[in-house]
């Protein structure tokens, strides 16, 4: 479906180094039957692949779609998903990155019909199915940092930290056309992670409804040099502070938006495995990265506590 001059869904894609995987994402878009005109806003973020090559083909072949940001140099995932939705003119936004694809062709026109009758949800999400590099699928896994829950809420965020569901089943309401609002959050919180500041972003004003219904796939890769953000996170030597850190500075945030709970139930692992590494490899750099997350935490005492239990149990 053409485009016109306003879309009802802005459809917002990041790529990097996704040559072998966006050509099927792009497709999977085009197959959507809906009865709503949308856009497509990509962000290719500086990919030394063929990827802008066939980005490039698809703005030329359907430009009333297809607006396509060709970085020069790396933002980061993160700067670039801000600035594609700080440009989203759809009044809900569908989140989409190159190495994923949908599976359902009426996934979108399904999303767009539950929050046109149900104004008081923010989102909604569904399932996904998770493939390899090869689009083999494996039906045993699921993507571990969502929940499937009928109805998600603030609360259940707050207690684990984790999202309604992976990106790319996602579709909510676009909170981004206030521009009167601050979100540079979705940058500033972590460089790569985006989708947990987000998540907390919309929950602030309301649910998210999901589906038990698999309309996506997510490719689950982590291979040696890989640009994607669970390779680039297991071949991360400071692994333990980066998410230690993450949800230190997303619990800032969240107290601008009133918001007092403790966020990140799993920092005390990542704060004890470091300390554990640190016994077996000690590098400055490391102790240097530990002392940091003792005067971050904001909770020294219970720091403190957690060395001692430590210890003793050692």
């Amino acid at each position: 479906m053409k485009n016109i001059s306003q879309p009802k869904v802005s459809v917002v894609m990041l790529t990097y180094f996704h040559e072998p995987y966006v050509r099927h994402a792009l497709e999977s878009i085009r197959m959507q039957k809906v009865n709503f005109p949308y856009e497509v806003l990509v962000g290719d973020d500086a990919s030394k692949d063929g990827t802008q090559v066939i980005l490039k083909e698809y703005a030329r072949n359907y430009p009333d779609i297809f607006k396509v940001t060709l970085r020069k140099t790396n933002l980061g995932a993160n700067r670039n998903a801000y600035d594609l939705l700080m440009r989203a003119r759809g009044q809900y936004i569908a989140m989409l990155e190159g190495d994923d694809y949908w599976t359902d062709p009426e996934k979108l026109q399904t999303q767009v019909d539950f929050l046109d009758s149900h104004p008081r949800f923010i989102g909604c999400a569904h399932k996904c199915v998770v493939v390899n590099e090869k689009e083999r699928p494996d039906y045993t896994a699921s993507p571990h940092w969502t929940i499937p829950k009928k109805i998600f809420t603030l609360d259940d965020f707050l207690k684990q930290e984790e999202t309604p569901g992976q990106s790319s089943t996602e579709v909510f309401r676009n909170i981004f056309l206030d521009k009167s609002k601050d979100y540079t959050a979705l940058y500033r919180v972590h460089p790569i992670v985006g989708d947990k500041t987000r998540t907390l972003m919309l929950l602030s004003q309301g649910n998210y409804y999901c589906w038990n219904k698999v309309m996506s796939a997510y490719r689950f890769v982590i291979k040696k040099d890989g640009k994607n953000w669970f390779s680039i996170h297991h071949s991360n030597p400071n692994w333990q502070c980066d998410a230690f850190m993450r949800p230190v500075r997303l619990q800032k945030y969240a107290k601008t938006l009133g918001i007092h709970a403790n966020i990140g139930p799993r920092r005390d692992y990542h704060y004890v495995s470091l300390l554990d590494t640190i016994m077996k490899e000690p590098t400055l750099t490391r102790l240097k990265h530990f002392a940091k997350m003792t005067v971050c935490s904001g909770r020294p005492l219970h720091c403190m506590n957690l060395i001692g239990k430590y210890f003793i149990l050692k």
